[in-house]
C-alpha cells in the first residue's frame, strides 16, 4: 500500500459528531493527544463511540449489516469524524438511511471527505473509500487487530495453542512467506526437474549428433544442386537468346512470305486485268471500226437527202419558175399564198354574192316591180333596169372568172409548194436525225479511239509490273522459311526441356532447402532444449541454494523478531508495573509464548499466572505486538491505540486499576490513547476524560 504524504499511520482522532447513532441522538466529542478515557456505565453508549469511529474510517459494517449503528426509532443517521494524519486535518462524513423495506445502507448524498477544509471526494462511496485508504495507509483488519484492542480479543493470542500462535505471528511478521516460499520452491524444483528429465529424454536432444551430420550432408547436396541449377540457367539463357534471334528471322521471313502472297495476288489481279485489257482492246477496236462504218453510211445518206432536196427545189423552179435558194423561203411563200388565196376566195364569194343579187334583181324586174322600192315599174324603166342588170351580171361573171382563174393558179402553186414543203421538211428532219447520229457516231468513234489508245498504253505497263513481280516471287525460297520455322521449333523444344530440367532441379533444391530448414529447426530446437536443460539445472541448483538460505534465515529472523517483541513487551510491562512495586521480566520462547520471570528467577507461563497478572501480560503483549507489527509493516511507530474495557481481572483493592491508569499515562511512545471503560479509577489519571451517561434513553456526553 502506498504511503500518504508525510508517512504512514500518523493518525490521531480530533473530533467526533454523532446523530441518531445507537443511543446517541446528537453528540459531539473532542479528543486530545495523550490518554483519553471514555467512562460510563454499562449500556451508556461508550462502545457506540468506537463503532462510529470504525464506521467513519472504513465505511464497512463491523457485522453483517448496519443495523447495530442506526438508532431504532430513526431512519437517518450521521457520523462526522475529524482526524489528523501526517500533519493534515481530514474530515469524513457518512450518512445512514433506512429504506421502506427497513434495510439500512450508506446514503451517498451525505458522504463527504475534505483535507484542510478542501473537498477531496463526495457522493460516491467507492471514490471516498479509495481516497481514505490512500490517506490512512492501513487496512480494516490491521485497525481491528492492532489499533482497536477489544476486551474479548485482548487475550486471544495468549489463549491460542503455541503452534497456532507461532503460525499467526510468523504470518504477521512476514516469516510465513519464507515458509511458503520454501514450499513453493520445492514445487518449482519438482517442476524444473520434471521438465529437465523430459527434455533429456527428448528424441531431438538424444539425436543431435546425427542431425548435425545429416545437416552437413544435405548442405553439400544443396550446393551441388545450386551449381547444376546455375549451369541449366546459363544453357537456358543462351537457348533463349538463340530463340529470340530465330524468332526475329522467322518473323522477317514470314513477313516476306506474306509479301510474296500479296505479290502473287497482285500478279493474279494484274494478269486478269491484262487479259481484260486485251479483250477490251479488241472490243474497242471493233467498236471503233463499226463506228467508222456507221459514219460513212450516215454521210452517204445525208448526201442523198441533200441531193433530193436540191431536186425538189429544182422542180419548183422548173414548174413554177420560182428561184428558191433556202428551204425557209418556201415556208414564207406558202404563208403569202395562203393569204392571197384567202383574199381571192373572199373576193370570189363576194362576186358570186353580188352576181346572185343581180340575178334576183333581174327576176324582180321581170316581175315588173322595182327591186329597190318594190313598186311597179314601167316597161321602159324595166328595160333600162334589165339592160343595166344584165351588164352588171356580165361584169360580175367576168370578175368571177378572173378571180377564179387567179385563185386556181395560186391554189395550184400553194398545193405544189405544200407538197414540196412536206417533202423537204421530212428530208430536213431526216437530215437532222442523220446529222445527230453522225455526230454521236463520230463522238463514239473518238471515245473508242481514245479508250483503245489508253488500253494499248496500259498493257505494256501491266506486262512490265507482272515481270517485276515474277522476279520478286522467284527470288523468295519457301525452303528458307521452313528451315527458319523448324529452327525456331527446335529451339522452343530445347528451351522447354531446359525449363523442365530447371523446374525439376528447383523442386529438388526446394526440397533440400525445406529439409535443411527442418534440420535447422530440429537442431535449433535440440540446442534450445539443451540450453533449457542447462537452464533448468542451474535453476535447480539455485532453488536448492535458496531453500537452504530460507531454512537458515527463518530461524534467524524469528529469533530477531522474538528479541524485538520481548523488548517491546518488556517496555510496556515496565510501564504498567512500575508504580505497583513489582517487577516482572518477560521472556518469549520460539513459539512466541510469553513467560513471566519474577525477581527470584522463577518462571511461569501465561497459563499459570493470576488473573491480574494475565491481564497485565495480555496488555503488554498486545501493545508491544501492535507496536512491532506496525513498525515491521509500515516503518512507522504506533501513534493511536484504542482499548475497549481493558480492566478485566483488575480491581481497586490491589490498586491494579490505578496502576494501569498510571501506566497508560506513561506510555509516551504512543501519541494518542483512547480507552473505553466503566471504571472511574481508570479514568482518574486520564489527561482528558469523557463521561457518557444515558438519560431518558439517550446518551449524554461531558468532557473534563
Amino acid at each position: 500500500m502506498k504511503p500518504s504524504s508525510g508517512g504512514w499511520l500518523k493518525l490521531i482522532v480530533k473530533r467526533l459528531r454523532l446523530e441518531n447513532i445507537r443511543s446517541h441522538r446528537k453528540t459531539e466529542i473532542t479528543f486530545t493527544e495523550g490518554f483519553n478515557c471514555v467512562v460510563g456505565g454499562v449500556g451508556a453508549g461508550k462502545t457506540s463511540i468506537l463503532l462510529a469511529i470504525h464506521f467513519a474510517l472504513f465505511g464497512e459494517p463491523l457485522y453483517r449489516s448496519y443495523d447495530y449503528l442506526l438508532r431504532e426509532d430513526q431512519n437517518r443517521g450521521i457520523v462526522d469524524l475529524e482526524f489528523e494524519q501526517a500533519g493534515k486535518t481530514y474530515r469524513i462524513v457518512r450518512g445512514l438511511q433506512r429504506d421502506w423495506k427497513g434495510k439500512i445502507n450508506q446514503k451517498p448524498d451525505d458522504i463527504v471527505l475534505t483535507e484542510n477544509g478542501k473537498m477531496l471526494a463526495s457522493t460516491t462511496v467507492t471514490a471516498v473509500q479509495n481516497k481514505l485508504k490512500e490517506i490512512l495507509g492501513m487496512t480494516k483488519s490491521l485497525f481491528e487487530g492492532f489499533v482497536w484492542i477489544q476486551q474479548e480479543k485482548l487475550k486471544d493470542i495468549l489463549d491460542r495453542p503455541p503452534s497456532e500462535r507461532q503460525r499467526l505471528l510468523d504470518e504477521l511478521f512476514g516469516l510465513s512467506t519464507f515458509e511458503e516460499a520454501w514450499e513453493k520452491l520445492r514445487e518449482y524444483s519438482r517442476e524444473h526437474r520434471t521438465i529437465r528429465d523430459t527434455l533429456e529424454r527428448d528424441s531431438l536432444v538424444r539425436n543431435l549428433p546425427n542431425l548435425t551430420k545429416e545437416y552437413d550432408q544435405t548442405l553439400s547436396d544443396k550446393i551441388k544442386l545450386e551449381v547444376e541449377l546455375e549451369t541449366i540457367k546459363v544453357d537456358l539463357s543462351e537457348a533463349e537468346t538463340e530463340l529470340k534471334k530465330a524468332e526475329e528471322e522467322f518473323k522477317r521471313l514470314k513477313s516476306l512470305d506474306r509479301e510474296v502472297s500479296k505479290l502473287k495476288e497482285e500478279k493474279a489481279r494484274l494478269s486478269a486485268e491484262l487479259e481484260e485489257a486485251s479483250k477490251n482492246a479488241k472490243k474497242a477496236k471493233a467498236s471503233f471500226e463499226n463506228a467508222e462504218r456507221t459514219i460513212k453510211e450516215l454521210e452517204l445518206k445525208i448526201g442523198a437527202l441533200k441531193a433530193e432536196e436540191k431536186e425538189v427545189l429544182w422542180r419548183i423552179k422548173v414548174e413554177h419558175g420560182l428561184e428558191i435558194s433556202e428551204v425557209e423561203e418556201i415556208s414564207k411563200l406558202i404563208g403569202d399564198l395562203e393569204v392571197e388565196c384567202e383574199w381571192l376566195n373572199t373576193r370570189l364569194s363576194e362576186a358570186k354574192s353580188s352576181l346572185s343579187k343581180v340575178k334576183e334583181n333581174l327576176e324582180e324586174v321581170k316581175g315588173e316591180r322595182c327591186p329597190t322600192c318594190r313598186r311597179p315599174i314601167t316597161p321602159e324603166y324595166r328595160e333600162t333596169l334589165l339592160s343595166q342588170l344584165k351588164a352588171e351580171a356580165e361584169e360580175r361573171l367576168g370578175e368571177i372568172e378572173k378571180l377564179n382563174g387567179s385563185y386556181m393558179r395560186k391554189k395550184g402553186l400553194l398545193d405544189s409548194l405544200r407538197k414540196a414543203w412536206d417533202k423537204l421538211s421530212k428530208i430536213h428532219s431526216d437530215l437532222e436525225n442523220l446529222s445527230e447520229r453522225l455526230a454521236e457516231s463520230r463522238k463514239q468513234a473518238e471515245q473508242w479511239k481514245e479508250e483503245l489508245s489508253n488500253i494499248l498504253s496500259r498493257i505494256p505497263i501491266l506486262e512490265e509490273r507482272i515481270k517485276e513481280i515474277d522476279a520478286k516471287i522467284s527470288a523468295f525460297k519457301i525452303e528458307v522459311l521452313e528451315e527458319a520455322e523448324n529452327r525456331k521449333s527446335e529451339l522452343e523444344r530445347k528451351i522447354e526441356k531446359f525449363k523442365e530440367a530447371l523446374r525439376i532441379q528447383e523442386q529438388r533444391l526446394k526440397e533440400k532447402e525445406q529439409h535443411l530448414t527442418r534440420l535447422e529447426s530440429q537442431i535449433e530446437e535440440a540446442k534450445r532444449k539443451r540450453e533449457e536443460i542447462a537452464f533448468h539445472e542451474a535453476v535447480l541448483a539455485f532453488i536448492e541454494e535458496l531453500r537452504e538460505a530460507y531454512r537458515a534465515v527463518v530461524p534467524f529472523l524469528r529469533e530477531a523478531y522474538i528479541e524485538a517483541l520481548k523488548a517491546a513487551v518488556q517496555s510496556v510491562m515496565d510501564n504498567l508495573t512500575q508504580s505497583s512495586g513489582r517487577s516482572f521480566e518477560v521472556e518469549i520462547d520460539r513459539d512466541y509464548t510469553p513467560i513471566l520471570i519474577e525477581d527470584s528467577r522463577f518462571k511461569r507461563s501465561s497459563m499459570l499466572i493470576s488473573g491480574g497478572e494475565r491481564t497485565w501480560l495480555s496488555l503488554a503483549y498486545k501493545i508491544g505486538l501492535s507496536q512491532l507489527v506496525f513498525e515491521s509493516r509500515t516503518g512507522q511507530p504506533l501513534e493511536l491505540l484504542i482499548l475497549d474495557e481493558p480492566t478485566e481481572a483488575l480491581g481497586s483493592e490491589d490498586r491494579s486499576i490505578e496502576d494501569l491508569s498510571n501506566a497508560l499515562q506513561n506510555l509516551k511512545a504512543i501519541r494518542q490513547i483512547i480507552v473505553v471503560t466503566h471504571s472511574e479509577d481508570l479514568a482518574k489519571a486520564a489527561a482528558h476524560r469523557i463521561l457518557v451517561e444515558k438519560v431518558g434513553g439517550e446518551s449524554q456526553v461531558k468532557s473534563f
